[in-house]
């Protein structure tokens, strides 16, 4: 399976649909001697991705510091400078991982067309937030801790290993079964560079990805400190809830009580909890079968009430037999019969038993259990209703700061470079 690069990308979601990282070219490898390869590794990279750069040619003649985009009101910002080679790097790596040869082809253009949108639309929110993060947070890779930049190059090291494992059946098959597993992975990793060569790329992109993804994780850290929710908003949001229950029980008693969250919320004082043990009649009959059922069932239940050890849970028997445990019934219910709730409120409160109800759909063993009492409910809806505040609230502060961004920095994209569709651009 080809691999697809990871983000935390947590701003992104309420903006983008990609998933593709540029650099910030960290780290560079030291070219000044160039490696020498196995020829089965090259024999590998071939079978994977036949292609190279030079095959594409509606890209030639542009220079790679060519600037596709950048920022320039109110002033000209040169660390939001996009240039063609920064692109280009994420643009091959994205044929290279779809096996993608011809970008001009009819199987693939539209869908290559698509994803350079979608690798300019992150490229420019990735420079707008990496920017942000040191102008407005001093967030960079200089003011990182060594964990943190541990974390960074760990992660890489697992993305970039990741896809070297692609390559294992074919490094196995070329070494034969004797080989070492060292040997196995060596060729592995110089297979993978071979496609990194073949693409005009090297391994930093995978730290650059992650240093990326970082000082994004670290920046929305920042703009959430702010993003708090007080216990008086919660409180609000309850009596908001109940107010609205109550407004729903009086005005759609059906869609009041499909609605568990209003129940939660609100009920009319007395309303009653019941449990009930169900026989269903077949065909709308009480048959003689049913009937000795029925008996068995209530012998069963008497020892129940009585406290006689041994005996089942009111749960079991109604998985046993049909029925429903706990549940809330109100006096003028939509859902329940007539017969079952008049049965139900006709049972003294101060009673301990069972009622046996016989109807045209079958026989019931209703059990009064308590009068509800919602406001037991409240502590849990308070946390529900708390946590989905804090949510939006965290949501709302991360889409102010890219809108503010957005405000501060409007890109100008070459989109007939690119060749892409003006309307394909999100960040301008």
């Amino acid at each position: 399976m080809r691999i697809a690069k990871q983000t935390t990308a947590l701003i992104t979601a309420a903006f983008l649909a990609c998933a593709v990282f540029s650099g910030c070219n960290n780290e560079q490898v030291d070219s000044s001697a160039p490696p020498v390869y196995d020829p089965s590794a090259r024999e590998i990279a071939d079978e994977y991705f036949s292609a190279d750069v030079s095959d594409f040619t509606q890209w030639s003649g542009i220079a790679p510091e060519t600037v596709i985009a950048s920022v320039s009101t109110p002033e000209h910002i040169p660390e939001l400078d996009v240039t063609f080679g920064e692109f280009f790097d994420e643009y091959m790596y994205y044929l290279a991982v779809y096996g993608i040869t011809d970008d001009t082809s009819e199987n693939y253009e539209a869908a290559a067309k698509q994803h350079r949108a979608n690798i300019i639309n992150y490229m420019t929110y990735e420079k707008i937030y990496t920017y942000a993060a040191k102008q407005d947070y001093g967030i960079s890779p200089d003011t990182m801790t060594k964990e943190q930049l541990d974390e960074v190059r760990s992660t890489a090291d697992s993305v970039r290993n990741d896809w070297e494992t692609e390559f294992y059946t074919a490094a196995r098959a070329k070494l034969g079964s004797e080989a070492s597993e060292e040997s196995v992975d060596k060729l592995c990793g110089e297979a993978l560079d071979l496609v990194l060569e073949k693409c005009g790329i090297t391994r930093d992109i995978f730290y650059d990805w992650e240093m990326s993804s970082k000082i994004e994780e670290l920046t929305v850290t920042e703009v959430l400190k702010n993003a708090g929710v007080t216990d008086e908003q919660v409180e609000k949001a309850l009596q908001d809830l109940i107010s609205e229950a109550k407004k729903e029980y009086e005005n759609d008693r059906a869609a009041f009580e499909t609605n568990a969250t209003y129940k939660a919320a609100y009920l009319p004082e007395g309303t009653r909890i019941a449990r009930h043990i169900f026989l269903k009649a077949e065909n709308g009959e009480i048959t003689d079968e049913m009937k000795e059922l029925a008996k068995e069932v209530s012998v069963t239940l008497r020892k129940v009430f009585n406290g006689i050890s041994g005996m089942p849970e009111f749960s079991e028997l109604t998985d046993k037999y049909g029925g429903e445990d706990e549940h809330v019934v109100l006096a003028d219910s939509t859902i329940y019969s007539k017969e079952y709730i008049e049965t139900l409120y006709g049972i003294e409160k101060s009673s301990s038993g069972f009622v046996r109800l016989e109807t045209d759909d079958g026989i019931y063993f209703i059990d009064y259990v308590r009068d509800a009492d919602v406001s037991q409910n409240y502590d849990s809806l308070r946390k529900s209703l708390g946590s989905s505040l804090r949510t939006q609230a965290q949501t709302n502060a991360q889409i102010d700061a890219f809108n503010d961004w957005l405000a501060r920095y409007k890109y100008t994209i070459d989109c007939d470079t690119l060749k892409i569709d003006p309307d394909s651009v999100i960040i301008k």
